[in-house]
């Protein structure tokens, strides 16, 4: 009896953590479910396009090249400003993540959250960049890193240039969250 009891406790409690982890993400529609509501993406002329796809009935982001659209080396993002508070942020600790599948990579992608102060400042990127020439399937990427505590607000910033016809990166599961 105490062995049942036992395990019905643990799987309450993993079931509990679980969901609280789903809860967690910070990141509005981070999942694009709603394609890119609540997400700035920049028009800038450039070789490099953010489009999303349905893979196993989720939309997936993919950032590729095309030299038709634009110039090879202009500068792209894809960002978003997280609705949080001061306390919320400063100097607490935070995990931010994504799982990317690099088809091929000659130029540049970073995904980071950009610390901002009082006075709309650039305070430090906490940066998960591509490196050129990586390939590889489906790989999840995490940093865990403390705010500073002059930070007053975050932004998700997918920023990309460089990128080459044969360029494609796909992301999903992106996330930040709280790991205190």
């Amino acid at each position: 009896m105490f062995k049942k009891i036992t395990l019905v406790l643990l799987m309450a409690v993993s079931t509990i953590f679980c969901t609280a982890e789903e809860a967690k993400n910070l990141i509005a529609n981070a999942d694009f479910a709603q394609e890119f509501k609540g997400w700035y993406v920049s028009k800038a002329k450039t070789s490099t396009s953010y489009t999303l796809k349905k893979l196993d009935d989720k939309n997936i982001l993919v950032a590729k090249g095309d030299s038709k659209l634009g110039e090879k080396n202009a500068y792209i993002k894809c960002a978003q400003t997280l609705k949080l508070t001061k306390e919320q942020i400063a100097g607490k600790k935070f995990t931010f993540g994504v799982t990317l599948k690099a088809v091929q990579v000659s130029g540049k992608l970073m995904f980071a959250i950009r610390e901002v102060d009082a006075n709309k400042k650039t305070i430090r990127y906490q940066a998960i960049k591509l490196k050129k020439r990586d390939s590889y399937d489906w790989k999840k990427f995490t940093k865990t890193f403390t705010a500073s505590p002059d930070t007053t607000e975050f932004a998700v910033y997918i920023v990309s240039n460089y990128l080459q016809d044969d360029d494609e990166i796909l992301a999903k599961d992106i996330f930040l969250n709280d790991a205190e």
